[in-house]
Protein backbone atom coordinates (compact mmCIF):
# COMPACT_ATOMS: atom_id res chain seq x y z
CA UNK A 1 0.00 0.00 0.00
CA UNK A 2 1.47 3.90 -0.89
CA UNK A 3 1.37 6.40 1.24
CA UNK A 4 0.24 9.80 0.58
CA UNK A 5 2.02 12.90 1.87
CA UNK A 6 0.10 16.26 2.36
CA UNK A 7 1.56 19.08 3.14
CA UNK A 8 -0.97 21.37 4.04
CA UNK A 9 1.34 24.82 4.73
CA UNK A 10 2.96 24.21 1.57
CA UNK A 11 2.20 26.66 -1.75
CA UNK A 12 -0.72 25.04 -4.04
CA UNK A 13 -0.79 24.61 -7.32
CA UNK A 14 -3.46 24.38 -10.30
CA UNK A 15 -5.84 20.94 -10.45
CA UNK A 16 -5.46 19.20 -14.19
CA UNK A 17 -8.67 18.59 -15.15
CA UNK A 18 -7.79 15.49 -17.13
CA UNK A 19 -11.40 14.08 -17.21
CA UNK A 20 -12.45 17.20 -19.47
CA UNK A 21 -10.48 16.07 -22.23
CA UNK A 22 -11.18 12.88 -22.77
CA UNK A 23 -14.33 11.21 -24.71
CA UNK A 24 -17.53 9.23 -23.15
CA UNK A 25 -20.96 9.57 -22.68
CA UNK A 26 -22.72 8.61 -19.24
CA UNK A 27 -26.52 9.79 -20.25
CA UNK A 28 -28.22 10.04 -22.82
CA UNK A 29 -28.38 13.88 -23.03
CA UNK A 30 -24.82 14.13 -23.52
CA UNK A 31 -25.06 12.90 -26.75
CA UNK A 32 -27.66 15.22 -27.87
CA UNK A 33 -24.67 18.42 -27.26
CA UNK A 34 -23.81 20.04 -30.25
CA UNK A 35 -19.73 20.05 -28.19
CA UNK A 36 -20.09 16.37 -27.73
CA UNK A 37 -21.05 15.06 -31.08
CA UNK A 38 -18.06 17.41 -32.48
CA UNK A 39 -16.31 15.66 -30.19
CA UNK A 40 -17.16 12.45 -30.91
CA UNK A 41 -16.57 13.01 -34.75
CA UNK A 42 -13.16 14.03 -34.20
CA UNK A 43 -12.53 11.12 -32.34
CA UNK A 44 -13.80 8.68 -35.07
CA UNK A 45 -11.66 10.40 -37.80
CA UNK A 46 -8.49 10.94 -35.85
CA UNK A 47 -8.55 7.14 -34.66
Amino acid sequence: MSAIDINLSGPGRPLRRSWSFCVGAGRANEGLRADWQRDLRRAIAEL
